[in-house]
């Protein structure tokens, strides 16, 4: 959390060196003179009172000041008594309440600026900060919601904070609570978590727990989250989500594979099929024959397609069924079941070249620390022919044993 506060620190001080309204006249700040002028326009007053904190910052490297000048603070007052409703004079004053150490004062001050507008980033980055550095998490959501909801900008200073705050495990349920509410930036915060490897497991779980309340991710990327977390090694809590994911399947308890007929399109890869394409082979699951279709020119080789899956030690069946080819060659593929968790050769458990139509091969897996494995199909022509197009109705795993 204490990093989370500098951050945010960083982030209201960056707000107010964005103010450029009317810095543009005022690089000599000047309060004595401001009021010396007679104007009875509170709002003018009040916008140099905004001038002169951006240029207190500016001077004092990046930093909001511990002191200011007496007549800055009379400018404020002035600004707010000839228009109650300017909100960066009451603002100004909550600043210079602060550097005298009265924060419950200032406080309330700014409690009146957020009345005022709720549109005010600095402000509400205020509150952040107040309520971060008392561990006031709930709180903090809900001022960085109300500076998302009014400032489009805010989303590219938040969001990395945002997923900064979600890898404590204590987050989660406060998240939650704010997203319940469907703010109208969620979708993008989603994307922004599925790029954020340090986050992305507690991301995963707070998925789980909208889930549960049948809440569904605005996004739609729940696939995204479980890519980035097998890419992170996150096996187990991949596939808990991936589980989770899919309780309304038909369930197979023999059955190792998903979709092992292709009767389906691939919803979760990589616990569905993944299917990988280049400019010289590549592979479709065409769900309404129940086929993986796969192509390739000559002399090329790679691969087309691959799932991950869980294994236990003991017995299995591999079974593959193709459509027979006619011709003096047939298109050379192999199927390849693997440990993911390491890339070990001795790790490879099944290496089958298939060239017929139907294969069924047993094969045992040893005991191992290996859990999770892959199954990668590829195709590997010879070149003797015109390439491949080959048709696959099934890949099926089933423990024997």
């Amino acid at each position: 959390m204490r990093s989370l506060i500098i951050w945010v620190l960083s982030f209201v001080i960056a707000g107010l060196a964005a103010f450029s309204a009317v810095s543009g006249v005022a690089k000599n700040k000047n309060p004595a003179a401001a009021i010396a002028m007679g104007s009875q326009n509170g709002l003018v007053l009040a916008s140099q009172t905004q001038v002169i904190l951006q240029q207190e910052i500016i001077e004092n490297n990046g930093i909001v000041p511990g002191s200011f000048d007496a007549s800055s603070l009379t400018l404020a007052k002035t600004a707010f008594q000839h228009e109650p409703t300017a909100y960066q004079a009451v603002r100004f004053m909550a600043f210079v309440l602060a550097s005298r150490e009265r924060e419950n004062d200032a406080r309330k001050l700014m409690q009146n600026t957020v009345r005022l507008t709720k549109r005010d980033r600095v402000a509400n980055m205020w509150f952040v900060t107040d309520y971060g550095e008392k561990g006031d998490l709930k709180s903090v959501l809900h001022y960085y919601d109300l500076a998302l909801r009014t400032n489009a900008e805010s989303a590219n200073l938040l969001f990395p904070l945002m997923a900064q705050a979600l890898t404590e495990k204590k987050a989660i349920d406060p998240f939650k609570q704010m997203l319940s509410l469907n703010p109208p930036w969620a979708p993008d915060f989603w994307h922004r978590l599925a790029r954020s490897p340090d986050s992305i497991e507690n991301a995963s779980l707070l998925r789980m727990a909208q889930q549960k309340d049948g809440m569904a991710n605005p996004a739609d990327n729940d696939a995204a989250i479980i890519k980035l977390l097998v890419a992170n090694g996150k096996w187990e809590q991949a596939h808990k989500f991936f589980t989770a994911l899919t309780t309304t399947r038909p369930s197979n308890s023999k059955a190792a594979l998903q979709n092992q007929s292709f009767g389906e399109s691939s919803e979760y890869p990589p616990f569905d099929w993944e299917i990988f394409s280049s400019g010289e082979y590549g592979a479709v699951i065409d769900d309404s024959s129940g086929a993986l279709l796969v192509s390739a020119l000559p002399k090329t080789q790679g691969l087309v397609a691959r799932q991950l899956f869980r294994m236990d030690s003991g017995l299995y069946g591999l079974t593959v069924k193709s459509t027979d080819l006619e011709g003096p060659t047939k298109p050379l593929w192999k199927v390849v079941i693997r440990c993911a968790e390491k890339l070990m050769p001795k790790d490879v458990v099944l290496e089958k070249l298939i060239q017929t139509s139907n294969i069924d091969e047993s094969f045992a897996v040893p005991p191992n620390p290996c859990e999770f494995f892959w199954i990668e199909v590829s195709v590997m022509d010879n070149g003797q022919g015109e390439g491949i197009d080959l048709s696959i109705r099934q890949i099926a795993v089933q423990k024997k044993s």
